[in-house]
């Protein structure tokens, strides 16, 4: 007992990260190279990508790797008659291009 708490014998196990290191990153670059895209549609492609994770934290994880791109300069979020749409800037293509 610590602190009047009960601690477990062991920690549950943690899982296990699906995606390496920029996985995401790439997914979703390459998820807006045809074009610019709703959140939900860009999930949809990670979440066939990677099957190992549900629909529900692909968009998580999808919308915080938008998020992260945005704060590197390599996609924009536009809106539009059709709502919110994510894009690749001019550096994601250029960056694209050497992969």
């Amino acid at each position: 007992m610590q602190r009047g708490v009960h601690m477990p014998a062991v920690l549950p196990a943690k899982s296990k990260d699906v995606a390496g290191k920029g996985m995401m990153s790439l997914l979703v670059i390459r998820a807006l190279k045809d074009g610019p895209k709703r959140l939900p549609a860009i999930a949809a492609l990670v979440d066939a990508a990677r099957p190992e994770i549900s629909y529900d934290a692909a968009c998580v994880r999808t919308g915080q790797t938008l998020d992260r791109l945005k704060r590197k300069g390599l996609v924009v979020l536009d809106f539009g008659p059709d709502g919110c749409l994510w894009r690749s800037t001019r550096f994601a293509f250029s960056l694209w291009d050497r992969m």
